[in-house]
């Protein structure tokens, strides 16, 4: 019996450290998020709608978050079905961010074709210096000012593509993992008899 309670407390300890990663994680995204969209969106010119989505999952995964810690120290099982149901929700707006993520890197040319398009020359200028590259595709490409590099900036904007998408996809097969994690935990706590 001794045995049982002492696996039982270092159970709610892990389980109470993956809720507390996950809400200080869904803070940390936030914020990220949003001052790398604020620093970005005077030169770009981007939309806030890109970040409506993945802001509303940061937002869910603190709310499950919190609402998973609360469910260790209440006996209510509407608490439980409450994170069951937060933390299916959150899984199933992670599983379609992953599906937008390749897809996103699918049409990721076309798209900063579209957007290269639309820049006024002070902005190519801008991120030609800040990316140490040359009009799109070369230098004879629709460049925003003279500079001084040879390559264009398609290939660095796809490889900023392809690194946000392996990051992007290694956070939510972390979250995968914990919220998995928590959600056999939470079962084993709540639903097995002492």
């Amino acid at each position: 019996m001794i045995a049982k309670n002492f696996i039982r407390l270092i159970l709610k300890v892990i389980y109470g450290f993956i809720q507390l990663f996950m809400v200080l994680l869904g803070i940390v995204l936030i914020f990220a998020l949003w001052s790398i969209y604020i620093a970005i969106q005077s030169p770009l010119n981007l939309h806030y709608k890109s970040l409506q989505f993945i802001s509303s999952i940061c937002l869910i995964l603190i709310i499950n978050g919190i609402a998973g810690f609360r469910t260790i120290f209440k006996r209510s099982k509407f608490r439980v079905c409450i994170y069951i149901f937060t933390l299916v929700a959150l899984i199933n707006l992670q599983f379609i961010q992953l599906l937008k993520n390749n897809e996103f890197v699918e049409k990721n040319y076309d798209w900063t074709n579209i957007k290269w398009g639309l820049l006024n020359d002070n902005q190519r200028s801008h991120l030609q210096t800040a990316f140490g590259c040359c009009g799109f595709n070369n230098p004879s490409d629709r460049p925003g000012s003279k500079c001084v590099s040879t390559e264009g900036c398609v290939k660095k904007f796809l490889n900023v593509g392809y690194n946000l998408r392996k990051k992007s996809n290694a956070i939510i097969f972390i979250l995968y993992f914990l919220e998995s994690l928590g959600l056999c935990i939470i079962s084993y706590l709540k639903f097995i008899r002492q």
